[in-house]
Parts: structure tokens; sequence; C-alpha cells
């Protein structure tokens, strides 16, 4: 059992629970590319694959919202499906994401992808949990703005 956004929320998540949502979020993904609906998430492939295959024992509730939103879900389908139901889908949005060409922020996954990690770890304390996240936070501002100056002077 593991708990619901790692110290936001307290609701228990079973594996059962985390199997029904992964077959769920699988068969909305549908055709198209896991890497693609989690780079539209801002969300590692890492990650994804691991709500996808139930595995994912703690997932930050921001990481649901985005995944919600690339599937075309409203707001606490998941939470939703965690308990036993089905999500909701937004009006007139698609039922699948399209496939297609995305640009990958690649700093936001790799960001993503740490700050999962560190949620993820038992052994941390949630201050600890906290100062690392902002540790990250820092660290990933600071490679967008090198990548920033490198787009202005190739441009």
């Amino acid at each position: 059992m593991a708990l619901f956004g790692a110290g936001r929320m307290s609701v228990v998540i079973t594996p059962k629970d985390r199997q029904r949502l992964g077959d769920q979020v699988r068969r909305a993904r549908g055709s198209v590319p896991l890497t693609e609906a989690a780079a539209r998430a801002q969300v590692s492939p890492t990650t994804w694959r691991g709500v996808e295959n139930g595995t994912a024992a703690t997932v930050r509730a921001t990481t649901y919202r985005s995944i919600e939103q690339v599937l075309g879900w409203e707001s606490g389908s998941v939470t939703r499906i965690l308990e036993g139901g089905e999500p909701t889908p937004l009006a007139g949005a698609p039922h699948a994401p399209s496939a297609g060409s995305v640009e990958v922020d690649h700093i936001v996954a790799w960001e993503n992808e740490l700050i999962d990690e560190v949620w993820s770890n038992p052994h941390l304390t949630d201050q600890e949990r906290q100062d690392l996240t902002e540790k990250i936070r820092v660290k990933a501002a600071e490679a967008r703005a090198i990548q920033d100056r490198l787009r202005r002077s190739s441009a």
C-alpha cells in the first residue's frame, strides 16, 4: 500500500487500485507512443510507465493531474478510478491523445523524474524531500537559463 501524492493526501492505494488505474491509462493512451504521452504531460517516461504498469507506488498529485490533462479527462478522474469508478472525459476532448510530433522539454522531464524519485524514497523525511525538491528546482532553473543563453547566442 502507498499514499496518494506522498504526504499531500491520505488516501491509501493498494496494488489492485494501481493496476486498475494503469489499465485505464494504457487504454486511454491508445496508439500514442508512451514517450510522447509522457512528454506532453511533462513527466518522465519511467514515471508514466510505472503508472501504466501499476508499479509506481508513490506519484505526486500534480503528476496525476498532468496525466489526466493529456488523456482528456476531467480533474479528479484518477481519484475516481482509484476508488473503483471510471474517468470522466472533458467535454469536447478526444478520448485519447492523437499521435503527432511534440517538442520534449528534457529539462522539465529530468526535473520531474528526480522529484518523483525523491518523493518515492521511503527513507527520507518530508522536510528532506522538500529541501531536495527545492534544490532540484533551482538546478533546473539554472539549466533553463543556460539553455536560453545558448539559444540566443546561436540565433
